[in-house]
């Protein structure tokens, strides 16, 4: 956490998401740490479901069945994209009535798109670039050695080298091979979700624009109701287009999941949680300030059911059109639970080795399908059984795969986060004393 003094404004920063507040009415605000903590459930469980795919447990098997539920840290990861990028954006003004009443205003914050542009960029490609070098060159030793011999299909696309596999690279390095049906899971089956990503990053800007000319509200629910009624239409008109990766993993497919974040952001933005902005007294925990609404209390019941309900549809596959909504529903109120309703989950989320694990979870996402076709090839030129397989890639590659994320964490991603953060700090130590208290917003970091 950073603090540099302005005149009479500090500026916080809180991880690498920098803010501004009124020196008066403000302690440092604390990182949020709960929501390293989700990441760190996210990449955790997507972590257990790979290993097992490159152990080679059977798709059909009860315990595959099972793991197919680290599909789920996915969604998290997509809902935790709207909220976090959406936050910071949400700009809140209190007032109070001459009868005494506090009231409430919400609004989009104004928006710098080259910053933005710049930030995002710092924040995916450089790391991204790197990982998918160190893929390229993986993929030769495999296609050299030999790996996951006990596999169906290919694991890797690049060699032999040809016009395909130029267009494979070119389609990566762009991040739009989630458009092709022939790219999306080819250098590594897990960069499908950085080309959603990318996705959700250009479509921002528009909600912003939106939601300053229309409100917020109508802007969060544009994301919303275009996946209900994309889904919809697939499952009566193009049920078997639904089913492929391109109908499923498209970012209009994933909309809802990311307008469920941003939506989770508005409530608690609204309701008083998390307000760095503006604090009714300097007594209050800053990072828990909820004026509760009517229902709030039935929240965790409503979590409950969204969470089961999408857990059953993930693990029998039952009404598939309906998975990425219940995922955005029960990932949404979690985070809601989380920010307000419930400080004990919140402390559950902030321990301390499941933070960490959070903080370097973009470099184990990147990583991990890299080091697991790596350590692929001694067990398929020895020719290991599917248990000698398990404990392998769960009790030596999930370890090494940790630490070579470290490592890569320090020396290719942080340093580029330091950067980014660096451009975001220097405009705000240089803010003009007479502007209002938390007049402006800036970019949250994912």
């Amino acid at each position: 956490m950073i603090g540099t003094q302005a005149g009479n404004r500090v500026v916080i920063e809180r991880g690498t998401e920098p803010e501004e507040a009124d020196v008066s009415s403000l302690k440092m605000l604390p990182r949020l740490a709960w929501i390293d903590g989700l990441r760190g459930i996210a990449i955790g469980v997507v972590l257990l479901c790979h290993a097992g795919v490159w152990a080679g447990i059977p798709a059909e098997s009860g315990l595959s069945r099972w793991l197919a539920l680290g599909r789920a840290g996915v969604d998290l990861f997509f809902v935790l994209s709207g909220f976090c990028l959406f936050l910071p954006l949400i700009h809140v003004e209190r007032s109070v009535s001459s009868e005494g009443a506090q009231k409430f205003s919400v609004r989009a914050a104004p928006f710098n798109l080259r910053r933005y542009a710049r930030r995002r960029f710092l924040r995916i490609y450089p790391p991204y670039f790197a990982a998918l070098l160190l893929t390229i060159c993986v993929s030769a030793l495999v296609y050299r050695y030999g790996g996951a011999g006990w596999w169906k299909v290919p694991f890797q696309s690049v060699f032999p080298v040809s016009s395909k596999s130029g267009v494979d690279v070119g389609a990566h390095l762009l991040l739009i091979h989630g458009f092709f049906p022939n790219y999306g899971h080819t250098l590594d089956g897990a960069y499908w979700s950085l080309s959603v990503e990318m996705q959700f990053y250009v479509l921002l800007p528009i909600l912003v624009w939106l939601g300053r000319r229309y409100g917020v509200v109508r802007a969060i629910g544009i994301p919303i109701l275009v996946t209900v009624v994309y889904r919809l239409v697939c499952k009566r008109y193009f049920p078997d287009f639904l089913l492929t990766e391109v109908g499923n993993e498209i970012g209009i497919s994933r909309w809802a999941e990311f307008g469920a974040g941003m939506l989770a952001a508005y409530y608690l933005k609204r309701s008083g949680a998390l307000l760095a902005k503006r604090i009714v007294h300097p007594a209050v925990d800053p990072e828990l300030l909820m004026l509760r609404s009517p229902g709030a209390t039935s929240l965790p019941l409503i979590t409950l059911v969204a969470l089961v309900a999408a857990i059953c549809i993930e693990r029998w596959r039952g009404q598939f059109f309906l998975l990425p909504l219940c995922w955005a529903a029960a990932f949404g109120l979690l985070i809601v639970l989380a920010g307000s309703e419930l400080p004990m989950l919140r402390r559950v989320l902030s321990f301390r080795p499941l933070v960490k694990i959070g903080t370097i979870s973009y470099s184990l996402y990147l990583l991990h399908g890299t080091v697991f076709r790596l350590m692929s090839i001694l067990p398929s030129r020895a020719g290991w059984t599917l248990s000698m397989r398990e404990i392998y890639f769960y009790g030596i590659g999930l370890p090494v795969t940790v630490l070579v994320s470290i490592a890569f964490y320090r020396c290719v991603e942080l340093p580029f986060l330091r950067s980014r953060d660096t451009d975001s700090v220097r405009p705000l130590a240089q803010a003009r004393t007479d502007t209002p208290s938390g007049a402006d917003s800036k970019m949250a970091n994912t």
